[in-house]
């Protein structure tokens, strides 16, 4: 991306006005309450009464949401959603729920069908990705399933501090009711969206493309694809890494082994032996701390892609308002032929056929034409609803999005400047060692 692209895309959204305006929200729950995921558990599931064969594990994450003071803004209330009996129901000091990975699934699929004009904060991954040859690969393992427990409290804490995802009912209930699923007409949301998602994967050719929108596309789709090549460059570094390590302990075996045969030097030898094998056990707990980061860096990655959605979404709706003009077009050139009595174009001759004289021919094309531009209408004010939502929430996101990758970026590198001075002193005292064997 250029300096000039991200400059159109600042001065589109700078344009603007009162970019709040529209929300009509209420304070972020987060200011309000600790959510967290403190433990996780391996469950099997229902073991069947015919074969009894137990089912497939599953994990399930004990989400735990504490109450701390009302805040000062007098307009947030803790309703969080209307009970199977219509009664409204509040937060209270603790709640203890248990959810697992597909129920967060199913909640920001109904956070991405109702809300398609805010960029919804993406799960973690449900299988390893971007791995190195030490890592498991498998879904339960443990070092696996607690980066999720981490990653899945950063999205709650996400969808937490949106002024508007987190007020809706479905979320709050979500923390709290154990039938939360209730709470929501739309529970068939996540499949719709994932559908609708899926067609926003094709490709349209707009006549009159939106210009911030194409851009801030450009821009998901750039940063996209630098992360991802990043990503792939750490894990071949990674992997070399690794196998350069684990070759040091046979380097210390090696050592170890000349020691016995050494007389004047064997303690050195015995202590060279030491290093090599803290060198090559090292790597483990550096791979494994950094994953934390990479993590980080994924989930930036996974919101390029609700960016791409949300720039995709306005594209629909562009698409069908050209279509909805082009068939107006269609039937007003209709209506112009058989007005005229153009009696040699195909159109008249395929319509003349009909039973109908030619007034009804005529009214039926004003009612077709008066039904499309009605539509037509609704579409325009559905555009610009739609376009000035998705110009708020991008410019906050905006406003985030160098947090969300300097703290991967700079947590990174100071873990890899960390690791890379213990290794210098580790070789320091080796070669100290190497100078006393001389």
């Amino acid at each position: 991306m250029t300096d000039q692209t991200f400059e159109n895309i600042n001065t589109a959204l700078d344009a603007v006005e009162n970019p709040m305006m529209n929300y009509n929200f209420k304070s972020p729950l987060l200011s309000s309450v600790d959510i967290s995921i403190p433990v996780f558990e391996k469950r099997v599931g229902e073991t069947s009464a015919s074969a009894m064969i137990p089912t497939d594990g599953f994990v399930a994450y004990q989400i735990i949401t504490v109450t701390k003071s009302k805040p000062k803004n007098s307009g947030f209330e803790l309703n969080a959603y209307d009970d199977d009996e219509g009664q409204s129901c509040t937060l209270e000091k603790q709640w203890v729920v248990w959810r697992r990975y597909r129920n967060f699934e199913l909640l920001r699929g109904h956070l991405e069908a109702t809300y398609p004009y805010i960029i919804i904060p993406p799960l973690p991954e449900k299988s390893f990705s971007y791995g190195w040859q030490k890592v498991s690969s498998e879904k339960l393992s443990s070092d696996f399933l607690e980066r999720r427990r981490v990653s899945l409290i950063r999205f709650l804490h996400h969808v937490a501090e949106h002024p508007v995802l987190s007020n809706d009912k479905t979320f709050l209930a979500f923390l709290q009711n154990e039938n939360w699923m209730n709470t929501t007409k739309n529970m068939d949301a996540f499949g719709k969206a994932s559908q609708t998602l899926r067609s926003l994967h094709a490709s349209y050719r707009l006549k009159m493309p939106d210009r911030f929108f194409e851009e801030t596309k450009c821009f998901a789709d750039g940063n996209h694809s630098v992360i991802s090549s990043l990503l792939h460059v750490r894990t071949k570094i990674a992997g070399r890494e690794f196998g350069i390590h684990k070759l040091h302990a046979n380097y210390g075996r090696v050592f170890r082994e000349m020691s016995s045969f050494q007389n004047t030097a064997s303690e050195e030898f015995q202590t060279v032996a030491r290093y090599m094998d803290i060198y090559a056990a090292g790597i483990d707990t550096m791979l494994e701390e950094e994953e934390n980061i990479i993590d980080k860096m994924k989930e930036y990655m996974t919101y390029m892609e609700a960016v791409r959605n949300v720039c995709c979404q306005q594209e629909l709706i562009q698409f069908q308002y050209e279509q909805l003009e082009s068939s107006i077009h269609s039937k007003e050139s209709q209506r112009k032929q058989i007005s005229t009595g153009d009696h040699t174009s195909s159109i008249f001759l395929l319509i003349g056929r009909s039973t109908m004289n030619q007034d009804n021919k005529l009214q039926a094309l004003d009612r077709d034409i008066q039904q499309l531009e009605t539509q037509m209408q609704l579409l325009i004010g559905e555009n610009k609803s739609f376009k000035q939502k998705a110009q708020e929430d991008i410019k906050r996101f905006h406003q985030q999005k160098e947090h969300f990758l300097q703290e991967a970026m700079f947590g990174l590198a100071v873990h890899r400047i960390q690791t890379y001075r213990k290794n210098l002193a580790l070789w320091l005292k080796l070669q100290e060692c190497f100078s006393k064997i001389q």
